[in-house]
């Protein structure tokens, strides 16, 4: 049982000032709108709440709650749950991988809800960033278990376009959709009826003006926390159960409401239980079956009838989380700040109808910080505020509750990140009185990649263009798919523990373009590599090469000398998987140093890479380029930039970023290119047929270092060609960046052999020693051809015909199968002709 008596005495002369008011409301409803000074927004703030949406009439008694062993909850645990458990709980169900990247010396987790596309975030995810993701999500489970490191707000620090504020964005539609589709995370709250609420004196007084029949909880309050106290008891077990069958290290704990609610809830019980002499109070009671005591003067009400009673005036209703309204960003406030928007502001009439100011029923909680609620709230740019507001701030970052002016503390249940540049950091670092609010953070950096698949899908998603389209090569009936939500199957994360060059780049796997379809007459082709080649330039302006600068720091001794370090050019072979080799210990130390140097913190940035995409697509689409975006467009739109000074880098800075881009135009994109070329040029026809002879010769040398012949498939005894062996062992180093392992290759391919005798799968092929001995074959062919033959036959009309001067019929339809068209076919000729003339010039 329990007992009711009121917490707050009323003056004989107010309740009397009260009546009168109440007879004369509508006047001095009139009369306080005319003379009280508020802005317009204050002034419909008392009139309208702006809610988030819900989803069709989905509405239930607070008795449905309790009902069937709290079955309700069982179904909809997101009620029972603090913010932070059920955000941790909805990026979870997403589901994991353990990765490793260039960036990490151990293996991460990476929580796909954010990182790869999805129904659930709608196609947006942050690209890379495994390592400071792990850390935030660290950060919420911290919060989650109630943890005291939990009280730390996550900063997430870094220079624009990191993925910051996209990580709000992100969970915001996850929010969105789990809410929306998923029973388990159907959010409900309070809603109070305000029909019922007036046959209370009180509330008649205070809330006839409003106009409204519902009114619902300003923070979203769970309908939990509503109940009474013996069934919340019960209740936190029930959410212990369903944490413990996730297999979570968390404790429910109870549900907090919101002031505005807690005095409506306590007036209403106060309300039935003095009210003596109403007929209404004593007809309603007699209806549930409630006995009075003898001699009792303040009714004592059970559980079940508290809560029968409160099931008069409100009810749950569902939420869905969808927009700013339940998961607000807050931006710099600048000097002077506006509270009374960011927290709450006060109704004047009640406030004077009250004569409290700190009466929570004054208050009007529509604050933009108070609507992220059981939700999410993103400051941006957090140190950009005035030392002032951060104070305020302090508290509740902390306490995780508001108390600005006067009236009670609201308990404020949400997940807070703030983000800051570190320039702003830099600044306030140095500012004594700003340590207090940074040794309250945890400091999470976030830097742009250098990995260039990773610089391509932010590339290409932070681009205006649409339709990224590709096609699978070889199969042009198929029809193609849209890419521009999809970026990982193209260009996939990278993760050492899978090494191979051929899942880096779509080139030579697919045919990309930028329109509606492949036949659409503006749909603006790719010419293979120009992606890859704008994403490794972009790379190297970002990498940390000096070594004098590493040594400052120390610990980098081992690192600071190598070409992996040294040498950007060597650095993107290595992550594009085309140098191996690399020991263990140097890829961890290249990590180490590559952090402290904050490697992604300069170069060019994430918005002028997808500025520079958009700009050349748009290049591309003048007559003469013939819709074919082209390295040499890319490399001239880029310059423009510069020119124009639309890159904000120096004059000094961008010479260097020209020399750049020359190395990997030389040392990168042309090697690249002459492959493509050699390989049409030769048409694979006997790579093949030269690898099974290259494999029995070094069968042979391995058991006879002195052989001179050996026995092809046929059983023919031919003589060893070590000549051309050792041009394709050349070849090989060139491409790998490591020496041809003779007897490695040779025991794989006895291993497959004995393999395939017990049934197994056919024997794979080295596809790096068939890179070998492609370029090897084109080579040795296009020593005999003349370029500037070549370059006449693709550039006739019809080009693709097998009458060909060149004497080379076909090669513009080999290419064509490689991803070329004829555009980008001329392009590929007239980049290896300068080339081979820069050579020669040179000698």
């Amino acid at each position: 049982m329990m007992k009711l008596c009121r917490k707050d005495k009323r003056t004989p002369q107010l309740e009397i000032a009260s009546t009168i008011l109440s007879w004369t409301y509508k006047i001095s409803v009139v009369s306080l709108l005319l003379y009280t000074p508020v802005s317009a927004e204050t002034e419909r703030s008392l009139f309208e709440r702006r809610r988030p949406s819900v989803t069709g009439a989905e509405e239930i008694g607070l008795q449905t709650i309790i009902e069937n062993d709290y079955q309700f909850l069982k179904e909809h645990p997101t009620n029972m749950l603090s913010a932070a458990q059920n955000i941790y709980a909805m990026i979870m169900k997403g589901g994991v991988d353990q990765v490793r990247t260039f960036r990490t010396t151990e293996p991460v987790t990476a929580y796909k809800s954010l990182s790869t596309p999805q129904a659930e975030n709608k196609g947006r995810m942050i690209v890379g960033q495994y390592e400071p993701i792990a850390s935030l999500v660290a950060a919420i489970k911290s919060q989650a278990t109630g943890n005291r490191s939990g009280s730390k707000v996550p900063l997430l620090v870094g220079t624009h376009g990191t993925g910051k504020s996209e990580f709000a964005q992100v969970m915001a539609n996850i929010m969105e959709h789990y809410s929306k589709n998923d029973p388990e995370y159907y959010y409900h709250e309070i809603v109070w009826r305000m029909d019922q609420l007036k046959e209370i004196p009180l509330f008649e007084k205070y809330y006839s003006h409003r106009g409204e029949s519902r009114m619902p909880s300003p923070l979203h309050a769970s309908p939990v926390s509503l109940l009474p106290e013996e069934y919340q008891n019960e209740i936190i077990q029930v959410a212990n159960d369903y944490l413990s069958e996730k297999g979570w290290d968390f404790s429910a704990s109870m549900m907090l409401l919101d002031p505005l609610s807690a005095r409506i809830r306590e007036e209403i019980l106060l309300h039935y239980a003095s009210a003596q002499e109403d007929p209404q109070v004593s007809q309603f009671l007699q209806s549930i079956g409630y006995q009075a005591h003898p001699g009792e003067t303040v009714r004592q009400f059970t559980p079940q009838e508290e809560l029968t009673i409160l099931s008069k005036f409100a009810y749950a209703r569902r939420i869905v989380m969808d927009s700013q309204e339940t998961m607000p960003i807050i931006d710099a406030q600048g000097d002077e700040p506006r509270y009374s928007e960011l927290f709450m502001s006060t109704d004047p009439l009640i406030n004077f109808l009250s004569g409290n100011p700190s009466n929570p029923l004054s208050k009007v909680y529509n604050g933009q910080i108070l609507k992220g609620s059981r939700n999410l709230v993103f400051f941006d740019e957090l140190f950009r505020n005035s030392e002032q507001f951060r104070n305020i701030l302090l508290g509740v970052l902390e306490s995780r509750r508001i108390a600005y002016g006067s009236g009670a503390a609201v308990p404020f249940d949400a997940v807070i990140l703030a983000a800051s540049n570190t320039s702003s950091i830099n600044k306030v670092s140095k500012d004594a009185d700003s340590h207090a609010q940074l040794d309250r953070m945890i400091s999470i950096p976030f830097e742009w990649p250098t990995e260039p698949n990773d610089i391509a899908r932010i590339m290409i998603y932070l681009s205006k263009a649409k339709n990224f389209k590709a096609q699978v090569l070889g199969n042009e009936s198929e029809t193609p798919k849209d890419f521009k939500g999809d970026l990982n199957d193209l260009f996939p994360p990278v993760n050492v523990y899978n090494m191979d060059p051929h899942s880096v780049f779509p080139s030579g796997k697919y045919r990309l373009y930028f329109g509606k379809s492949i036949d659409d007459p503006n749909a603006v082709v790719v010419m293979p590599h120009t992606l890859e080649f704008m994403a490794q330039f972009i790379a190297a302006t970002r990498m940390k090469t000096d070594p004098q600068e590493a040594l400052k720091l120390g610990g980098a001794e081992q690192i600071i000398n190598r070409d992996i370090f040294c040498n950007p050019i060597d650095r993107i072979k290595y992550f594009t998987h085309k140098k191996t080799g690399i020991p263990d210990s140097a890829q961890i130390d290249l990590c180490r140093i590559t952090k402290r140097l904050k490697e992604g913190s300069t170069g060019l940035g994430a918005r002028a890479s997808g500025d520079w995409l958009t700009a050349s697509i748009q290049e591309a689409q003048k007559p003469e380029n013939k819709n074919t975006l082209t390295p040499i467009i890319a490399r001239k739109v880029l310059i423009g930039f510069a020119d124009d000074h639309r890159v904000g880098q120096n004059i000094g800075e961008f010479q260097e970023w020209g020399l750049l881009m020359d190395q990997v135009l030389r040392s990168i994109l042309i090697p690249t290119l002459q492959e493509d070329f050699y390989l049409a040029l030769n048409g694979g026809a006997r790579t093949e047929e030269i690898y099974d002879e290259i494999m029995a010769e070094m069968l042979e040398i391995n058991r006879n270092p002195d052989a001179s012949m050996f026995v092809t498939r046929n059983n023919v005894e031919t003589r060893i060609d070590r000549a051309r062996l050792a041009e394709i062992a050349k070849k090989f180093e060139e491409q790998k960046g490591m020496k041809l392992n003779f007897q490695h290759l040779s025991d794989f391919h006895i291993r497959q052999i004995r393999n395939m005798s017990r049934g197994a799968s056919p024997i794979i092929k080295n596809q790096d020693l068939l890179g070998a001995i492609s370029a090897y074959l084109a080579e040795a062919a296009g020593k005999q051809v003349s370029l500037n033959e070549i370059l006449q036959d693709v550039q006739r009309e019809g080009s693709y015909h097998s009458n060909s001067p060149s004497g080379l019929p076909g090669i513009g339809a080999r290419l064509f199968k490689l991803g070329y068209n004829e555009h980008s076919t001329t392009v590929l000729i007239e980049i290896l002709k300068m080339e081979q003339d820069r050579l020669r010039a040179k000698k």
